[in-house]
């Protein structure tokens, strides 16, 4: 999928194992975070794509709950047309993706996972 983007002339950079402010560094520059699963057979992690939401990046994914917006779902078949729709909306666009993919997510009690850190 990544492949099809770049020949699309998409600027792409993929991260594997890129955590804490690195990480936040990267999300914090892109216009689109696209959540995409290695060989499509695992389970959906929403802790990858909270983290991004949450720190107001407009959020793509193969594995988007059924009542997020058509738009914020990848498949390898529309994954360039639903990347270059994100990009060419703009700003504004991608913040209303944004909020539209966070309120499919709903309510997230992150307590349970602050304790187990010991940040509560």
């Amino acid at each position: 999928m990544l492949e099809s983007l770049s020949k699309a002339g998409v600027n792409v950079t993929a991260l594997y194992g890129v955590l804490g402010a690195a990480r936040d560094r990267f999300i914090d520059r892109a216009e689109v975070v696209l959540d995409l699963k290695q060989d499509g057979t695992e389970p959906p992690d929403y802790t990858r794509v909270f983290w991004a939401l949450s720190r107001g990046a407009c959020t793509l994914s193969e594995n988007a709950p059924a009542s997020a917006t058509d738009a914020c779902k990848l498949t390898p078949e529309n994954i360039v047309q639903r990347v270059r729709y994100a990009l060419d909306v703009g700003a504004e666009g991608r913040r209303r993706l944004h909020s539209a993919y966070a309120l499919a997510l709903g309510p997230c009690d992150v307590s349970p996972m602050l304790k187990a850190l010991g940040l509560q």
